[in-house]
């Protein structure tokens, strides 16, 4: 069902809960486009959901808007085209976190936005730094205002299944997911274990995993990380895909490929250099060990680029081809969920 009703804040309703020695905590009421829903949500003084303005900056934003004009509803990054932010900010666990462009923009050109909002976990050192976990509200329902289907990159400023995020809020974009289903949504995370057992718990919301147009996928930058493509074919879902950017060095994924033949688990690997300042170079045997295990096993394989001073400096051709792949087409796949449930 789709719903052609955009949801709007609404009141602030402020009280104690539990018992007298407990913090007092604050909820602000959203609708969420649903005609009659009105749901609280909890804001605990020091971790919940925060729709307000930070005290300490003198910044006003419009939630709807980035510096420069509106949420973006497309993108420059060639595997997708749009990108959805209902949260912002995260931690580094891994060497492929090392230059991370969303850590830089944070600090930079979207610094003032993010300040003016006070983050999930709500202590003095948070709320001066821009990168720390931020929930929107307000952007939950951007998606359904995209008439036109597209592919969406869900969360390119941030990671869904972080500890910081609230689970009822990433809970709360799946059912926006779930409901606006003419996009392809690609999630794209570096926690695929807390995935799996978040897709686990909620499975009242996801009873037979994550369909077709919501594709899941996790982040392979070297071999030290490879265990994420484990943990990552232990979600439930019909595509699973590898981000293998910025890959920093060989990479062999013969331990699952095999899987991949024998039990179709694996659907799509991305591959792709660096860029900016600090950029590690790519070695062109690394990225053509993957095109060729993607190959053999009959992976769609998609290189981005070969990274430099831009994202474009480098160009996109590996070997003289451009790697454009994609796999099976999620509205397909969505369809063949509908009737297998019926």
């Amino acid at each position: 069902m789709r719903l052609g009703r955009r949801g709007v804040p609404g009141k602030v309703v402020r009280g104690e809960r539990g018992p007298a020695n407990a913090v007092t905590v604050r909820w602000r009421v959203f609708s969420f486009g649903v005609p009659g829903l009105i749901r609280p949500f909890p804001m605990n003084v020091s971790k919940g959901w925060h729709g307000e303005q930070n005290p300490n900056t003198l910044t006003s934003t419009n939630n709807f808007t980035q510096p420069g004009g509106p949420l973006p509803d497309r993108s420059a990054i060639e595997w997708t085209d749009a990108t959805w932010n209902p949260t912002t900010g995260c931690t580094r666990v891994s060497a492929g976190c090392d230059n991370c462009y969303a850590d830089r923009l944070s600090r930079r050109l979207l610094s003032a936005t993010y300040l003016a909002r006070l983050p999930v976990v709500d202590t003095l050192e948070n709320r001066h730094d821009p990168f720390a976990v931020r929930v929107w509200p307000e952007r939950l329902t951007v998606p359904r205002s995209w008439k036109k289907p597209r592919r969406v990159f869900v969360n390119s400023m941030s990671d869904l299944f972080h500890h910081d995020v609230p689970e009822d809020f990433a809970r709360e974009c799946f059912r926006i997911m779930l409901e606006i289903d003419r996009h392809i949504y690609q999630v794209l995370t570096k926690r695929p274990a807390r995935a799996a057992r978040f897709v686990k718990r909620h499975a009242d919301l996801l009873p037979r995993g994550l369909p077709g147009h919501i594709w899941i996928g996790t982040s392979v930058e070297d071999q030290s990380v490879d265990y994420r493509v484990r943990h990552l074919l232990a979600v439930p879902a019909a595509v699973r895909f590898l981000s293998c950017e910025p890959l920093i060095g060989p990479l062999d994924l013969s331990a699952y490929m095999s899987e991949v033949v024998n039990h179709d688990e694996l659907h799509w690997v991305i591959a792709g250099g660096e860029s900016g300042n600090g950029a590690r170079p790519l070695d062109p045997k690394w990225a053509r060990g993957l095109r060729d295990q993607c190959r053999t096993a009959r992976v769609p394989f998609f290189f981005k680029q070969w990274g430099g001073r831009t994202p474009k400096a480098g160009g996109r051709e590996l070997d003289g081809t451009t790697w454009d792949q994609y796999p099976k087409s999620g509205w397909a796949l969505a369809e063949e969920d509908l009737s297998g449930s019926a």
